[in-house]
């Protein structure tokens, strides 16, 4: 973990900062409760944004997360900047965090409750949620539902990635029987020479194997490139760390479309063994 310090308005870095407030930006009065300033035309306080100084004290490791680009300053100069209480008392004003003093509390937006059984847990939400102007909500619940939906994406784009590796073997396949075409003169020649069958067979699926070898191995690395780009490129838009590696899916596809293609690259050697010599020789 690095440490700074830095004077003035703070700027966003590779990692989140860690500040606390070195000037003041509302008046109090006696009883410690902030002086409202009066609002400006953008509808914020005058001065608000511009006069409140902080002081970079800690910077946190990162996180490959939004948060990495974020900059933590204390609760309180947020409810001072707005013309709130800060949540202390005149004698713990220099107090950061809680507890905090419910006559000087502002009030909060959001709170997180934990009860003592499931049911009673299904029973504060119902409570809740029969106030209009109240919502809650299981964390746990909402994240399921996230984590569903990718799941429905990863499937889909999984049976598009079968699809595509059908496609791309039914090309393989005519383009080695197209290969066997191009390649018959040479081999009839090999077979007017003396040459046996099974060598002719073994030199022509041996060629499409090779050829089936090498493209996967290229197409490999060629998606495993691309995938490291655009998971650089998302992580520069999104902050969010997208790490591109092999695993052992990806692995084992490969392995699986390389053996079912060696298989079908038997059709086109066998293929090639029923030319005639003869028309062969005149191709």
């Amino acid at each position: 973990m690095g440490w700074t310090r830095r004077l003035g308005s703070p700027t966003c870095s590779s990692a989140s900062k860690i500040t606390r407030s070195i000037g003041s930006a509302n008046c109090s009065r006696g009883d410690g409760r902030p002086t409202p300033k009066p609002r400006s035309q953008s509808g914020g306080y005058e001065g608000a944004h511009g006069e409140e100084h902080f002081e970079v004290v800690g910077r946190l490791p990162r996180s490959g997360t939004p948060w990495d680009h974020a900059i933590l300053v204390p609760v309180e100069t947020v409810w001072g900047v707005h013309g709130l209480a800060d949540g202390h008392s005149t004698a713990n004003a220099d107090r950061l965090g809680p507890p905090f003093d419910l006559d000087y509390f502002p009030g909060t937006p959001a709170i997180m409750v934990r009860a003592e059984s499931l049911a009673a847990t299904y029973g504060l939400r119902s409570e809740f949620n029969a106030d209009p102007g109240m919502m809650a909500f299981f964390p746990g619940t909402v994240l399921a539902q996230l984590y569903a939906i990718m799941g429905d994406v990863r499937q889909a784009m999984s049976i598009l990635a079968l699809v595509s590796q059908a496609l791309v073997a039914a090309s393989v396949l005519l383009g080695l029987f197209i290969l066997s075409r191009l390649i018959r003169r040479q081999m009839a020649v090999l077979r007017a020479l003396g040459a046996p069958m099974r060598f002719i067979f073994a030199v022509v699926w041996c060629y499409g194997t090779t050829l089936l070898l090498a493209g996967a191995a290229l197409g490999l690395g060629v998606g495993y490139g691309a995938a490291a780009g655009l998971s650089r490129l998302i992580t520069a838009q999104t902050n969010i760390s997208v790490v591109a590696s092999i695993g052992w899916s990806e692995i084992y596809l490969v392995a699986a479309f390389i053996s079912l293609a060696s298989l079908a690259a038997l059709l086109p050697a066998a293929a090639a063994l029923r030319q005639p010599v003869i028309d062969g020789l005149r191709a």
